[in-house]
């Protein structure tokens, strides 16, 4: 038999999930405004592919531990065939991926020198004299690491798939319970042109590679972690999300999709400057300079409260973390999940904490993607 605890903490998962879910659909919804540059939202649909995938992907396990036959007897066949997408993508969050692997994919010399061979695109914003690039094709090459396939085409399928499984458990969720409707909860993203000056630059890759301090494995992760950074900042600086980080709700929300970018990039250098016996002392030598000294150590206090709040896109996993005390802050209202996050970070500045703590991560992310700027020279 279930204790309350382990109730409250199912209650609180899903709540957090059906918040998340609704949350990363306006993300993705937002993909689809044609007032964006083109080029813009091909960078922000290959970011939020993946991110979203991980939200589905977690949904599923929830509901598939907690309402198993409920949810095995709704879930369409769409979704059974199509949940392999979102678990690929979910795993490419990683930035060093595979390196748990034998065949790490970016070491892999046959693979490596597969794209080496190709011409791509790097997409560069030029201001104050300097140029830096914000995106490159190369990024494909990461998201679809297991089929070494990357084109635009496949990424608008593999964005609708994810699209449509985040809807339908949206739907689901509501009409099980008409609770979790929080579709009227919180303001949807306003829409914006971006006047950002992308100039398009065709290459080949070997030449973008050539006459760098640092092997083409390390470019390759460092260009990704930089593609990553860029895309969070794309969005996140419009100038209309000021309006929604000033809602708890949605600031809890996107600090945590921050948080996981901030960790993946983090942990990618860190093990670089760590590991990385060819590579390590030259990266050390320029991270000791003055200007980055704000981003150091890798391993922050700043870094631990990110990996904290990334953990819990694991909804199934808030028995281990939850308590009565948080949980009495639910009360009997769907919207004070925001009241039950804070408390379990121990944060008891609540709102102000949480912003306090989204500005920090994003000020490092910026002292990072000038920081990778810097090691790879790169235009």
């Amino acid at each position: 038999m279930q204790n309350d605890t382990s109730i409250a903490s199912q209650l609180v998962g899903r709540i957090m999930s059906v918040a998340d879910c609704h949350k990363a659909l306006e993300m993705m919804k937002y993909c689809f405004d044609c007032r964006l540059d083109v080029n813009v939202q091909t960078i922000l649909q290959a970011s939020f592919v993946k991110d979203v995938a991980i939200i589905v992907s977690e949904t599923y396990a929830m509901l598939e531990k907690y309402y198993h036959d409920q949810w095995r007897n709704h879930i369409s066949e769409y979704s059974k065939s199509y949940k392999a997408t979102c678990e690929r993508f979910r795993h490419s969050v990683h930035i060093p991926m595979l390196e748990r692997n034998a065949s790490d994919y970016y070491n892999n010399e046959i693979l490596l020198e597969n794209f080496l061979n190709k011409e791509t695109s790097f997409l560069i914003i030029e201001a104050k004299n300097v140029s830096t690039i914000i995106w490159s094709d190369l990024y494909y090459s990461h998201l679809y690491a297991y089929t070494n396939e990357y084109t635009v085409a496949s990424l608008q399928q593999d964005f609708n798939i994810i699209y449509g499984n985040l809807q339908e458990i949206i739907n689901w969720n509501c009409k099980l319970s008409n609770k979790l409707d929080l579709s009227c909860a919180f303001k949807p993203i306003p829409k914006e042109e971006h006047f950002i000056a992308i100039a398009e630059r065709v290459m080949p890759c070997k030449t973008f590679f050539n006459n760098k301090k640092i092997k083409p494995s390390n470019i390759l992760k460092l260009l990704t972690c930089k593609i990553e950074i860029n895309s969070a900042l794309i969005f996140l600086e419009s100038g209309s999300l000021s309006e929604l980080l000033d809602q708890s709700d949605w600031i809890y929300f996107v600090t945590k999709w921050l948080a996981i970018k901030y960790d993946e990039v983090f942990d990618c250098l860190y093990r670089m400057k760590t590991y990385d016996d060819q590579d390590k002392n030259f990266l050390l030598t320029v991270l000791s300079g003055n200007k980055y000294k704000s981003v150091c150590p890798l391993d922050s206090n700043v870094r631990k409260m990110a990996q904290q709040l990334r953990n819990m896109c694991h909804y199934v996993k808030f028995n281990k973390i939850i308590d009565e005390h948080s949980t009495h802050h639910l009360g009997q209202s769907t919207y004070d999940f925001d009241k039950v996050v804070f408390t379990i970070m121990g944060n008891q500045q609540g709102y102000k904490g949480m912003k306090s703590l989204f500005n920090k991560m994003l000020c490092d992310l910026k002292v990072i993607d000038k920081f990778i700027d810097e090691v790879l020279c790169s235009v």
